[in-house]
């Protein structure tokens, strides 16, 4: 499959007249959770040639497309952001771009760029933003049980992955690895609990789609009392920082049209 998802994005560099930099497997896959039937969900991260930022309308207008979405089939999708796109959402401590960045699987890294990128995380990292989006997308999805034994594994594993991200945060102060199996064991110390969700985890990757959780009442509590304690961390947070990191992030971006430059 990683010989067919490349030859997808030297397609794509054809078509789009675009540099990829970074391609790297999202979702289940990238968690270590994935079934027999998990798609692939691969993303990546593009510059264009250096003549295209030479205009006074930004890229994401007109024909520069800033983000790139195809459905290749219904088991392989692939969407890409653009370089400048990326290091904004960087600056921002965008948790969906942290988890491409820490992806383990990965199908192509073309340049230095990345790994410059990477080096900075610690410069750009917010905990109190990363806590915002998993806390809010738990409690969505936790919104979502209908008060039957009888749950979707999916439903579960998107209501306990963004705990188990926020307990990782809170106890480390970054960003954590992608293998749920690793953040259960560091931030889960109730034996009864971190058997239950590896048990869930485990049902994830054998594709079943319902289950009846040993314990539920035992499980539901401890989703209630994260979510009440993540939230409650939140308040004690110090406001955002990133002071001077554009000037960083411009020089990323000015190294990446060198080297693209003299590589062609």
């Amino acid at each position: 499959m990683k010989n067919v998802i490349q030859d997808y994005i030297k397609q794509l560099e054809n078509d789009e007249g675009i540099i990829v930099l970074y391609v790297c497997e999202a979702g289940s896959r990238s968690w270590g959770l994935e079934s027999p039937m998990s798609d692939y969900d691969v993303r990546f991260i593009y510059m264009y040639p250096t003549k295209e930022y030479l205009r006074i309308d930004p890229i994401g207008v007109g024909k520069r497309k800033d983000v790139i979405e195809q459905k290749i089939s219904d088991t392989l999708d692939i969407s890409g952001w653009e370089l400048t796109k990326t290091l904004r959402l960087f600056r921002k401590s965008n948790p969906t771009l942290l988890e491409w960045l820490h992806s383990e699987m990965l199908y192509y890294q073309h340049s230095t760029t990345i790994e410059t990128i990477k080096k900075l995380e610690p410069t750009v990292f917010s905990a109190t933003t990363c806590l915002h989006h998993y806390v809010n997308m738990a409690s969505s999805n936790f919104k979502k049980f209908d008060g039957d034994c009888n749950h979707s594994v999916k439903l579960l594993i998107n209501v306990l992955r963004p705990i188990l991200i926020c307990k990782w945060i809170k106890k480390h102060n970054a960003f954590p690895p992608l293998d749920m199996d690793l953040v259960v064991e560091q931030v889960v110390s109730d034996e009864e609990i971190e058997k239950i969700i590896k048990e869930i985890l485990q049902d994830k990757r054998l594709g079943q789609t319902n289950v009846v959780p040993n314990n539920i009442n035992a499980l539901n509590t401890y989703i209630t009392k994260s979510l009440q304690d993540i939230k409650h961390h939140l308040h004690k947070q110090p406001p955002l920082r990133n002071q001077g990191v554009t000037k960083k992030l411009d020089l990323v971006f000015q190294n990446a049209l060198r080297e693209v430059s003299n590589k062609n």
